[in-house]
């Protein structure tokens, strides 16, 4: 929301994370633009419709972070401009490609790494930074 987005939908199934979610968006004043959906990731990529930023930050080492990739692209909730970024420790084999979702940046730093994805284009430009 700091970036500019009109609307972040929040989705976590524990209720302990949820209530945090709750209370952080109270402060910042800004329950007209956030909406959280309580429940497995599973469902709610299902629910969400077509997204421009899609950030997924799951736990580490528990291959959630494919999954979800591979939900977001069999849902087609990623718009044909939009970008997934995903949050993963930095020794986790994410594929640079999945169906039309391309890998076209990752950065590292330290053990987390944060890789970039696209639609379509060129897996060709990949840039890998250790930072």
């Amino acid at each position: 929301m700091s970036r500019g987005a009109q609307t972040v939908i929040f989705i976590d199934s524990d209720p302990q994370c949820v209530k945090i979610i709750n209370k952080n968006i109270s402060k910042l004043k800004i329950e007209n633009r956030a909406v959280i959906i309580n429940e497995n990731y599973k469902q709610a990529i299902k629910k969400i419709g077509r997204q421009d930023v899609i950030y997924l930050d799951p736990p580490f080492n528990k291959d959630i972070g494919s999954e979800c990739l591979d939900l977001i692209v069999k849902y087609d909730i990623l718009n044909p401009n939009g970008i997934v970024i995903l949050e993963h420790d930095s020794k986790e084999n994410i594929p640079e490609r999945i169906q039309d979702l391309f890998l076209y940046d990752k950065r590292i730093y330290g053990k987390c790494a944060i890789s970039f994805f696209r639609k379509g284009g060129n897996e060709d430009i990949y840039i890998s930074r250790e930072l």
